[in-house]
């Protein structure tokens, strides 16, 4: 950075989509984070803020939860029954919910808008953050991806975590011989 200059890096909490021309806010995308849920305020606050944000804005809210974590943002059958889901929050409607269970493609949903619904592959959109954000650098750096570490609870039954934990170590196997054959 330039003398005088504040380099600031900025991370992205939410997707605001706003009408173009009255800036107008219209709907909001959220990833759910396990930040969102391990304390009990943290978890009542981000519901009030999205309480507030459809019942008092009318905003739509698209709330995508792929954290596999028994606490739930919205207690719902389906949020139950499935590790993956997404929770789509219209105003003045019942909030609609689309599960997804573990080794399945994230379901494609109808991103609402004002008076129409764009069609999102959230499973395309997952894969290209994940390949943006270099997952597997973060997990060779960090020596913390194991189960102890997991700031709440699984849904995962004992054989998913066992076949998931074996993936990833083959997988850091294959990022560490791939890294030094490159170096060679």
């Amino acid at each position: 950075a330039e003398p005088g200059v504040i380099a600031e890096t900025r991370t992205l909490d939410a997707i605001h989509i706003t009408k173009s021309d009255t800036d107008d806010l219209v709907t909001i995308v959220e990833v759910v984070s396990p930040s969102n849920k391990t304390e009990a305020d943290s978890v009542a606050q981000y519901q009030d803020r999205r309480s507030r944000l459809v019942v008092n804005q009318g905003v739509n809210v698209v709330e995508i939860d792929l954290t596999r974590s028994v606490k739930r943002l919205f207690n719902h059958p389906l949020t139950t029954a499935y590790p993956y889901h997404v929770s789509v929050y219209l105003p003045g409607r019942w909030p609609y919910v689309i599960g997804t269970h573990i080794n399945e493609p994230l379901k494609r949903i109808a991103l609402p808008l004002r008076g129409e619904v764009v069609p999102i592959e959230i499973q395309t959109a997952y894969n290209y953050a994940y390949q943006q954000v270099s997952v597997g650098a973060h997990i060779l750096r960090d020596k913390k991806y194991n189960l102890k570490n997991l700031p709440f609870p699984s849904l995962l039954t004992a054989d998913e975590r066992k076949n998931a934990m074996q993936a990833v170590e083959a997988w850091k196997a294959e990022l560490e011989r791939l890294r030094d054959h490159s170096e060679k």
